[in-house]
């Protein structure tokens, strides 16, 4: 099915493969860390999604735990981030007035990072002009839960947990969660997922709008019957999505983004989708065409791979 494609060489943490025509699946894959985010799995994320962004014969992205994960994703490897860059060091005693500050490189570190690199490997900001949907079992904490708020679709089981924790640890979350999290759902909820840390149940996320659907799954599942479940509901959804023309999709997720993360002016972020190059490209395109010939003669359309466009600031 896809052995014409060639994806970048990864690790071991990161497992590819390609479940249904145009979907690209990758599983996290550390298991015994709870598939939390070291530099060697983001390097590998952002070339991947690099990669990915590139073929234009891939259109869908399906996001998951691996089938021995008990976790989507808990976040930084904060064990290992300490290891590797040490213990912050002991605040001196000051007789300033003036608290302590960040360092200058330790803030331009920060910059690079939110600005250039993308927070988790690039996930929790990427700009993708292809549907990016998320398959969640077990755990989805801190960063997981970031990246869950920069997806289009997202599904989990039953037994699926998230929670933004970092006032719990002393830090913030701070790779766009924030900014998301309240244009999603509001002030008042996103204050209790951020202000108090709390763990929050799968239900409640689907009826704060900010999961798809809930996968029935025993509480003694193991985690390849729990990983298995909710992935078949996410490609259930990724195969609705490659059955209609890639450049209407992704024209239309465009129109979304503009519209949520935007002016907040409906007319002018409408505008901003008509005059893109992507929305005028699509009406003078072949898929454009193959929809309406096809309509009109009653038969199913056969789409061909969306134009490309050169596209800036994905933060990969």
């Amino acid at each position: 099915m896809a052995s014409h494609l060639s994806p970048p060489t990864v690790g071991e943490h990161l497992l590819i493969s390609f479940p249904e025509e145009h979907v690209l699946h990758l599983q996290l894959n550390r298991p015994k860390q709870m598939n939390s985010m070291n530099d060697e799995l983001e390097d590998d994320l952002r070339k991947t999604l690099r990669w990915f962004e590139a073929t234009p014969t891939l259109w869908v992205l399906v996001l998951s735990g691996s089938p021995t994960s008990k976790a989507f994703c808990a976040g930084q490897d904060l064990k290992e981030w300490l290891i590797k860059r040490g213990t912050p060091p002991p605040v001196a005693s000051s007789s300033s007035s003036s608290p302590p500050l960040q360092s200058e490189e330790e803030k331009r570190a920060t910059q690079h990072r939110i600005r250039h690199l993308g927070g988790f490997g690039g996930l929790s900001t990427l700009q993708s002009t292809k549907p990016l949907l998320l398959a969640v079992d077990g755990l989805a904490m801190g960063g997981g839960m970031e990246i869950l708020l920069n997806m289009d679709l997202v599904f989990a089981t039953s037994r699926a947990r998230f929670a933004l924790p970092e006032v719990l640890r002393g830090v913030v979350a701070a790779q766009g969660g924030i900014p998301r999290l309240l244009k999603l759902v509001g002030h008042a909820r996103a204050s209790e997922l951020l202000l108090t840390g709390r763990t929050f149940q799968a239900e409640e996320l689907r009826e704060m709008g900010l999961v798809n659907s809930v996968v029935s799954v025993d509480i003694k599942a193991s985690p390849e019957e729990g990983q298995k479940a909710v992935v078949a509901e996410a490609l259930k959804y990724a195969k609705m999505i490659t059955a209609a023309s890639p450049d209407s999709v992704r024209v239309t997720k465009q129109a979304l983004r503009l519209a949520r993360d935007g002016s907040g002016h409906i007319d002018q972020s409408t505008l901003q989708n008509v005059e893109s190059k992507q929305s005028r490209g699509l009406y003078a395109g072949r898929n454009f065409r193959e929809g309406l010939t096809a309509f009109k003669e009653k038969r199913a359309p056969k789409w061909t791979d969306p134009i490309s466009f050169e596209r800036k600031g994905s933060k990969l």
